[in-house]
């Protein structure tokens, strides 16, 4: 009999030809493994193999390697609007954002975790008048974060990173958040924030553990909001079909409504 012979390929996680979910996990150990969604069966895999193809999870470079951020692991059931308002309130209580520019960030944030979900890549601006913490406290909530200014971005670029820039945008085909000084002139017609902070006067500095405490906590969660997601998208006519522009108008419709982004909310229940 002919011998059968498996195509490999490396991945760093999406919809797979076949309907299946997976996305890279980060544990201890500094080998990635897959998070592998099947219907509703969720396990964590060395590999996977889908019509005749094994899937392997992209390993990072080394010199990447405690840069880029990764979840550890992935919570069974997470809840989303209570995901949001956490970040939201970070960004409030230790950026000193205003309430509308913080629920701008914080759906910024979570768009980072489902680019699928959009015709073109994510590039959203936080004004702040301190850019370090900002990042800083985004990496907690954003998903794969790096600053560009810290690693090699080429080497970066195939495991689809969150990149945090403090200077103009670049032309980076992956999500990016832009971090504006406070001092400068606002372009609404560009997609700069409407709305400033409130300044540094109440803001509270946040320590690297609290950080770390943070992202071992909420990582988890998003990474178990991006595997639902991933699922509302195998719908037809979901796939890559909203823009930036659509998210931005739609947050900011909301704040005046006080409604919820059905963007990254489609068809969830917010408390009232």
């Amino acid at each position: 009999m002919p011998k059968v012979t498996n195509e490999i390929f490396m991945t760093s996680g999406g919809i797979l030809p076949s309907g299946v979910i997976v996305d890279l996990l980060d544990p201890e150990g500094n080998s990635s493994k897959l998070i592998v969604r099947d219907g509703r069966r969720t396990e964590i895999e060395p590999a996977v193999k889908c019509d005749g193809v094994v899937y392997l999870p992209m390993q990072l470079p080394g010199e990447l390697r405690g840069q880029i951020r990764f979840p550890r692991s992935m919570r069974r059931s997470c809840y989303e609007w209570g995901l949001f308002e956490d970040v939201v309130w970070f960004a409030q209580d230790y950026l000193n954002l205003s309430h509308q520019n913080a629920v701008l960030s914080a759906a910024g944030a979570l768009a980072t975790w489902i680019p699928e979900a959009f015709s073109e890549p994510l590039v959203w601006s936080v004004i702040t008048d301190d850019a370090a913490q900002a990042m800083a406290l985004f990496s907690t909530f954003c998903r794969r974060a790096i600053i560009a200014s810290e690693c090699n971005v080429a080497s970066a670029l195939p495991f689809q990173p969150t990149i945090f820039l403090s200077a103009d945008d670049r032309n980076l085909n992956c999500s990016r958040l832009i971090f504006s000084d406070i001092g400068k002139a606002v372009n609404a017609e560009k997609g700069d924030l409407p709305f400033p902070p409130l300044g540094s006067g109440s803001k509270k500095q946040i320590s690297k553990q609290l950080l770390e405490e943070c992202a071992a906590d909420l990582q988890p969660a998003f990474q178990c909001y991006r595997i639902e997601y991933l699922q509302t998208l195998l719908a037809p006519g979901r796939m890559n079909a909203f823009t930036v522009a659509q998210l931005r108008q739609q947050v900011l419709t909301c704040i005046e409504c006080e409604g919820e982004p059905k963007i990254i909310f489609p068809d969830y229940p917010v408390p009232k």
